[in-house]
């Protein structure tokens, strides 16, 4: 594994809570306080399990799909012809919905994360049938935790790809270069400083022109057909495949593809991830996504040569590839500590996460208050299934911003008032007449004893949420929020009566004063970093 040094430093709640921030989605502080007992070896095997795959969208609430019935998932069904409009909208609300549920529901396990940043590698846009996005999305996360290079193969077939980069187009006679280019430049070695006419360091024009040939050939089946039943497919057509020999540059060692047909393009993809430039291209942006934005500090370099050279050696096994980067002294850095903004879903699943949500259980009502926070996401410009480029989010490789992209005069405010409406106002479903969400915190506080001081209080809320204290000051006015004008020995009193008996009208009280609270140490800038 090179010569990554592995880290000996002590594993302590805040060790725990910036692996676990950066590898899943908003640990809470009882995943925390496990990881802290457990250690640091069986945290990571515990987030690397091959988890069984959640169960698929249903069909929540619309009754004019003779398809689906209410409860049942629609990923293998049919559009109604009269109303097929109807269907894809109703589609698209499940399978955004469910995937907030699913995020949302998830343990402890990198398996969402992983997700999300293959889907921000591998990225589509404009796909309108949700059984294709299902597909795609479900192929990420059975393969994300594997070999890079099987699911790379999933991904060149797959149906949303073969729409989204033109690869259905793609025919002997007519080869479309799209998904070709993008395969070189953007998912395997990166495109480099150009060296030569079309040569740009890792790969050449006439590399991009041949790749193009090896995957003609390949078409999808089943987009938004009404006709069509059951799993939506990718086919291939030899009579649409470039015959002969294809030859490829000395980046690739001088590789000649041979016609293989259908199987051409699995072999082809193994050639390019035999160049040493596939390890580093993954190494450099597994990093940027998990460790720093930026590369050009001091000693990453030698760090990223190192992990590169783990891909390599591990056949780019990405559960290995993980652990040894979770496990280096590298990672758990002070510099790299709170040193990145929050992408838009983890600053969302931080405020949902790490209290109690309290939202109807009802299966319509539970499905349109995971949509309506999946509308806050794409105010937050984070569109789960829509992302704007081929390249991915601007966050993860548009220099010298990165991650601060996240934040600007649109998108800040909508943070500040995500905050506000599940802390203090309660967020209404998208369209049902249901209860409103809240986020609550007392439910846990009373479990802990020292819960009576509310210095404890401050102390514990910051522990769980924020990624470093606040200020003493601005400890202080937090304080004075949650105490509302009252003496500590007051919040005792109440705390302790409120333990004692059942009291709605005071567990009311209790509950804005410390979502008061709460509010504003997530309106602080603090809150924006992990």
């Amino acid at each position: 594994m090179g010569s990554i040094r592995f880290y000996t430093g002590p594993w302590d709640f805040e060790s725990a809570k910036h692996l676990l921030s950066r590898a899943m989605f908003a640990p809470s502080y009882e995943q925390i306080s496990w990881s802290v007992e457990q250690g640091l070896e069986a945290t990571i095997e515990q987030l690397l399990l091959d988890n069984p795959l959640p169960d698929p969208p249903v069909n929540p609430f619309y009754e004019g799909d003779p398809e689906v019935s209410i409860g049942s998932t629609w990923v293998r069904a049919r559009y109604e012809e009269k109303s097929i409009n109807a269907g894809i909208n109703y589609r698209q609300r499940s399978l955004t919905a469910w995937t907030i549920k699913t995020i949302f529901e998830e343990e402890i396990s990198a398996r969402e994360k992983l997700t999300l940043f293959f889907h921000n590698h591998f990225a589509i846009n404009s796909v309108l049938d949700e059984r294709y996005l299902y597909r795609y999305i479900t192929t990420i996360r059975e393969n994300c935790l594997g070999d890079y290079r099987s699911l790379t193969k999933a991904i060149a077939i797959d149906p949303s790809m073969l729409r989204y980069l033109n690869g259905r187009q793609n025919k002997r006679g007519a080869p479309n270069e799209n998904f070709a280019r993008e395969l070189l430049e953007l998912f395997t070695v990166g495109k480099g400083p150009q060296i030569g006419p079309g040569d740009y360091s890792h790969y050449t024009e006439r590399d991009i022109v041949e790749i193009a040939r090896s995957m003609t050939g390949w078409y999808d089946v089943g987009y938004t057909d009404v006709q069509y039943q059951g799993e939506v497919d990718a086919q291939f057509n030899f009579f649409d495949h470039s015959e002969g020999t294809k030859q490829l540059s000395a980046h690739f060692n001088d590789a000649q593809i041979p016609d293989l047909l259908d199987q051409e393009y699995a072999y082809v993809i193994d050639v390019i991830f035999s160049s040493p430039q596939a390890s580093r291209f993954l190494a450099e942006k597994l990093f940027r996504w998990f460790v720093h934005y930026d590369t050009s500090l001091d000693g990453v370099e030698e760090f990223l040569d190192d992990l590169a050279e783990t891909v390599r050696e591990e056949q780019f096994n990405m559960r290995t590839i993980l652990a040894t980067m979770w496990k280096s002294e590298h990672f758990y850095e002070d510099r790299f500590r709170a040193a990145m903004i929050k992408n838009p879903m983890d600053f969302i699943m931080g405020i949902l996460k790490t209290g109690t949500l309290q939202m109807s259980d009802t299966l319509d009502e539970y499905y349109d208050s995971f949509y309506r926070i999946f509308d806050f996401l794409g105010k937050m410009q984070m569109e789960y299934f829509d992302i704007p480029e081929a390249a991915g989010w601007k966050a993860y490789y548009r220099s010298p911003l990165y991650s601060r992209n996240w934040i600007n005069a649109t998108t800040l405010p909508i943070r500040m008032q995500l905050v506000d409406d599940l802390l203090v106002n309660g967020l209404y479903p998208f369209m049902t007449n249901g209860d409103r969400m809240f986020v609550r915190f007392l439910p846990r506080l009373l479990l802990i004893q020292d819960a009576r001081d509310p210095n404890f209080v401050i102390d514990f809320l910051q522990k769980i949420t924020l990624p470093k204290p606040l200020k003493k000051e601005e400890q202080e006015t937090m304080k004075a929020i949650l105490l509302d004008g009252l003496p500590d020995f007051e919040w005792t009193v109440q705390f302790e009566s409120l333990i004692a008996e059942p009291n709605p009208q005071l567990e009311e009280v209790l509950n804005l004063r410390i979502n008061r609270a709460l509010q504003y140490a997530f309106r602080h800038p603090v809150f924006q970093l992990h």
